[in-house]
C-alpha cells in the first residue's frame, strides 16, 4: 500500500516491479511519468476522486510483451474521478482491453462507448482493443490519428499476424496525410461509402470495407488433416 499523506507517485517510482495490485490513498493528487511502468501483472487499481494528474505511460508496458491470447475476454475496469485533470500520453496502454468509467463532475473527461473522451466527447484520448482484435473509434469522434493505435505495439509484432479491425464512422473528418507501411501492418479498416475516412484508405491504399458491423462469427470445417475454425466477418474469413 501507498502510505496515507502521499500526494506525488515520482516518475519510474516503481517501474518494473513484479506487483499485481496497489492501494492508493485519498491524499494521492498525482502519479508521474512511468511511476508503474512494465509492470505487467498490475491490476487496475482504485483511483481516488482527489487524483488529479495521470502521467505519460504512468501504467503503459515494455515493448513486444504480450502474445495475443494474453488479452482477457472481460474488459480491465479504469474508474477516474472528479478532480482529474490531466491524463498523460499512453498513461493506461498496459491495458489492452479496457473499459473507462469518469465521475459526471469531472470537467476535462468523458465516456462515450467505453472509451475515454474528451470533455467534449469529439476526440478520442484513450482505446481499447477487444479480445475480438476490434478498435471503434465512437460516432462524434472527429480525428484520427496512428498514434491512438501506439498501444497496439505492446503486442509482441514477431508473433502477433492477427488482422486488427478498425471501424471508423462518418464522423471522423481529419487523417494523416500518410502513414507509415510498418505502422499500418494489419489493419483492416471499416468505414462508411463516400466517407473521409474511405477516401483516406483509398489515397494510402489500406485495406477497407464497407461494411460496419464488427460481429464476428465462427465455422468449423472439416479437412483431410483435421478440422479448421474459420472466424467469419460478412462474407470474409
Amino acid at each position: 500500500d501507498v502510505a496515507e499523506g502521499t500526494e506525488t507517485i515520482a516518475a519510474y517510482a516503481v517501474s518494473s516491479a513484479a506487483l499485481t495490485e496497489v492501494v492508493f490513498p485519498e491524499s494521492l493528487r498525482v502519479i508521474g511519468n512511468y511511476a508503474f511502468y512494465d509492470c505487467t501483472a498490475l491490476q487496475a487499481p482504485v483511483f481516488p476522486d482527489g487524483l488529479q494528474e495521470i502521467g505519460n505511460y504512468a501504467f503503459d508496458v515494455g515493448y513486444l510483451s504480450f502474445e495475443p491470447e494474453q488479452i482477457p475476454e472481460e474488459p480491465v475496469s479504469i474508474v477516474l474521478g472528479s478532480a482529474l485533470q490531466i491524463v498523460g500520453d499512453h498513461a493506461f496502454a498496459g491495458w489492452l482491453h479496457k473499459t473507462f468509467t469518469v465521475s459526471s463532475e469531472n470537467r476535462h473527461f468523458s465516456v462515450k462507448d467505453g472509451v475515454l473522451m474528451n470533455k467534449a466527447g469529439d476526440a478520442l484520448l484513450q482505446g481499447s482493443l477487444s479480445k475480438e482484435s476490434i478498435f471503434i473509434l465512437p460516432e462524434g469522434t472527429l480525428a484520427f490519428s496512428m498514434s491512438l493505435l501506439d498501444f497496439l505495439d505492446n503486442l509482441n509484432v514477431w508473433s502477433d499476424t492477427t488482422t486488427k479491425h478498425i471501424v471508423v464512422p462518418a464522423s471522423v473528418v481529419s487523417f494523416p496525410e500518410t502513414v507509415n507501411s510498418y505502422d499500418a501492418e494489419n489493419l483492416f479498416f471499416h468505414c462508411p461509402a463516400g466517407s473521409e475516412a474511405e477516401k483516406f484508405c483509398l489515397r494510402l491504399g489500406l485495406p477497407f470495407d464497407n461494411v460496419m458491423e464488427t460481429e464476428f462469427t465462427y465455422e468449423t470445417v472439416a479437412t483431410p488433416k483435421g478440422e479448421m475454425t474459420f472466424r467469419m466477418h460478412s462474407e470474409d474469413a
